[in-house]
Formats: C-alpha cells, structure tokens, sequence
C-alpha cells in the first residue's frame, strides 16, 4: 500500500499518528501484519508512464475507426488503412510542474531505427497532473518482419523508464495474443460445448480461408473441434453467426501447438466491419480439450457458456475474458 500525499491533513502538524486498521468478522481469518514502513516526502521532480499502446487504443479509434487493438500480428493489408499509432499516459508524479511530450522509437530486425517521433508538449502540474498522449505522426510499415518500440516521456526536469514493446507485421496473418501460452480455457467440456472467441475489426477487405487455434497439451486426443466466424454487433448485441468449418478431429501432434481449421471456399470479410473469430466444442464426457490463452484482453475476447453454469447469465450467455484466447485470422 502506498499513500501517495497526505499534506492536506498532516502537513504544518507538529506530531502526526497513523494508524493500521485490519477488521474481518469471520474469527477464522489469518491476521495482517505490517512491517517496513516507511514516510517519505513527495520529490520535485518526479514523472510515471502508463497504458502504452501502438494500436490507437486511447485516440485513434477516432480517426481509424475499430477498437484500436494492439494487434501483435498484423497483416500489411490492414496496415495501410490502419497504421500504428502510438499513445501512453504520463503523470507528474512530483510537485514541480513539467513541460512534457512522449516519445518514440521503433526498430526492425536488424536494429535500425525506422521510426522515430514525439508528441506534443503538455504542462503537468497538481491542478492537472496527467493526461493522454499520442505521438505526432503514425507509422505504416512497408515489409514484414518483428517491431521493436520504445516509449518514454520526458519533462524539464524529470523522465519517466523507457517501456518497450513488440509487433510483427505478416502477410496473411492476424493476431491478437503474444504467442506464449500462460494458461487455457477448457471449451469442449463434459458440461457442454463452450464457444470462445476474439473480435478482429477489419480496415480493409479481405478473405478469411481459416482460423489458427493453439490447442492446449491438456487437450484429449480424439476431440472433435470446429471454427466458426460471427460478426460482431454493433449495437453491443451477441455476435452474429456467419459460417463455421468443418470438424478438425484433434490429434497428438497438435496437442501444444498451432492448428489450421480451413473454411472450405473462404468467408468474405468487409471493412469498416468487426467479426469474431472463434473455436467451438461439443459436449462430452471423455473428449474434452482446451484453447491457450496468451496476455491480457484490452476488450472484446468472449466465451459463450453452452450449459457449463461459469457465471449467472443462463444457457448460451456470452462472458467477455480478460486473457486474449490464442486464435488468429490466418490467409486473409
């Protein structure tokens, strides 16, 4: 816990108390205990950064249109319409007011910079101390590879750590999570056939001949599995059944890895348009399997619970999760 500034009440005291209070009616809890505290006076210069972003999450939705996603794998055909743009928080974290502007830059494979770029300079003070800020210019590349950023913002007299960030640009490939499972979502379960899915807003116009899924090794081998792209709706609805695949009859050796589930003859995607692409189950008692997840959700990730009970929402309810499932638009 840290008290940030409590000079309102305690500043001109000669003697100030603080107090530790712990309350919990269930005389079985474990107790609290408090230890290294510490007092400390808030510094002059002092400057934080926050909610990094590269895909236009806080302002250039306005302009882009979407969400404004950190897609973290992102097709050069979407990237045209839909060029990176940078954005971060920076908070004047000490007393003394500072002139303050984000900065960026960005590598290639090779490690030469490729772009570099500033916002505009704002005044941080106490009446205001933070604001939003987005660099002056976006950035489109025009080869694919992976994407180094660094962000940072600097004042007259103080700076904030350097954040760094990642992305690939691919020819046909769309994607959302970072590509490192850190847990799964159990979707064909003996309860039901969960539907779980993650929102792609599309720039330009394209055709989907599948979706990749990452097939968590706790999976069963013998599971049937199938994708299925809804559109998204834009009055916050359900999403909206389009088309789904064939089954894909799970194997050993997908079990840990990436698989392929084609659309046999491919599904027309519209720009300006947001669809979900998704892996759907079947309910059994033996043949159960489970999607990786990887990262955290900015929005728009879902599982529909087909008879599972995971929340209060009843038969068929779609939950939004905040793990991004590991499912991308591939061939588009």
């Amino acid at each position: 816990m840290c008290i940030r500034d409590s000079s309102s009440v305690a500043g001109g005291q000669d003697s100030v108390l603080i107090q530790f209070y712990y309350f919990d009616n269930d005389i079985w809890a474990w107790y609290w205990a408090v230890d290294d505290v510490t007092i400390s006076e808030i510094p002059d210069n002092a400057l934080e950064i926050s909610q990094e972003v590269h895909g236009g999450w806080w302002e250039g939705y306005l302009t882009y249109g979407g969400d404004g996603y950190d897609y973290t794998f992102k097709p050069l055909t979407q990237m045209a319409a839909n060029p990176y743009s940078f954005e971060a928080v920076l908070r004047n974290a000490g007393l003394a007011p500072q002139n303050t502007y984000l900065s960026v830059d960005v590598k290639d494979y090779t490690g030469t910079t490729v772009y570099s770029d500033v916002s505009n300079t704002l005044l941080l003070d106490l009446s205001y101390p933070q604001d939003t800020f987005v660099s002056n210019s976006t950035f489109s590349p025009s080869s694919v590879g992976v994407y180094d950023i660094s962000m940072w913002g600097t004042g007259d007299s103080a700076s904030t750590n350097i954040i760094n960030l990642q992305t690939t640009v691919t020819d046909y490939i769309y994607g959302r999570d970072d590509d490192s499972p850190d847990g799964y979502w159990r979707v064909g379960r003996s309860c039901g056939g969960q539907v779980l899915g993650v929102k792609y807003d599309m720039y330009a116009n394209e055709t989907l001949y599948g979706i990749d899924v990452h097939v968590s090794d706790n999976s069963v081998v013998g599971t049937n599995m199938y994708a299925v792209l809804f559109e998204a709706d834009l009055a916050g609805g359900d999403p909206i059944y389009l088309t789904q695949s064939d089954d894909h009859t799970i194997t050993a050796a997908d079990l840990g890895n990436w698989v392929t589930i084609p659309f046999d003859g491919g599904a027309s995607l519209l720009d300006a348009t947001g669809y979900v692409a998704a892996i759907g189950g079947y309910a059994n008692p033996i043949d159960t399997f489970q999607v990786s997840v990887s990262g955290l959700s900015q929005g728009s990730c879902y599982i529909q619970d087909n008879g599972c009970d995971i929340g209060s929402g009843g038969f068929g309810y779609w939950y939004t999760t905040s793990e991004v499932p590991m499912l991308s638009l591939i061939h588009i």
